[in-house]
């Protein structure tokens, strides 16, 4: 090292002396020749600080798909729906009809039939395969659709309305089949 290089040090530790001294932060820059080396002046033992036990994350549970397509305005009454058609959905729909009954035993009578109306067994009927499935579904007793009647649909060309409840026993099934194009909901 050349002396100029250690005039230049030694010129910057009084300002970094003075710069600490001044800063207010109460450190005691004397030395403590009375305890072991390291230790503070006058240094009691710390405290331990208490440690925040973490709180558990929430658990979310998942409600179920849902319908990604958008709603169209009901056409059947102008002529877009007409009888028969190829069913798609009966795997989906005899699936849901027995989830539902699984998850819905008070809805049931012990022969069967249905203890609610059209309209509510519909509705959580058609609930229940969107949620399963991510079909779009729709309950009976909206527009073209009779109280009896579920509609349907993966794409906004064309919907299916299909019996789900026999009239004269109230008891579900899987019937009837009514095809519009496009989509009437």
């Amino acid at each position: 090292m050349t002396r100029s290089m250690r005039l230049s040090l030694a010129s910057l530790a009084l300002p970094l002396t003075l710069a600490f001294s001044s800063c207010g932060d109460g450190l005691d820059l004397t030395p403590n020749l009375s305890g072991p080396v390291g230790s503070p002046s006058g240094s009691t033992t710390p405290t331990p600080s208490a440690t925040p036990t973490p709180t558990p994350a929430a658990t979310v549970t998942p409600t179920g798909l849902t319908c990604g397509l958008s709603s169209r305005p009901d056409c059947g009454g102008s002529g877009c729906c007409s009888e028969g058609g190829s069913n798609d959905f009966v795997g989906v729909i005899n699936d849901a009809q027995a989830a539902l009954e699984r998850s819905n035993p008070e809805i049931f009578n012990s022969n069967g039939s249905l203890r609610v109306g059209e309209i509510e067994y519909t509705t959580l009927l058609a609930t229940k395969i969107t949620s399963m499935t991510g079909v779009c579904a729709i309950g009976g007793g909206n527009s073209s659709r009779s109280k009896d009647e579920i509609g349907l649909k993966r794409d906004n060309d064309r919907s299916i309305n299909v019996d789900v409840i026999i009239g004269s026993s109230n008891t579900p099934y899987i019937g009837g089949i009514y095809t519009c194009r496009p989509a009437s909901f």
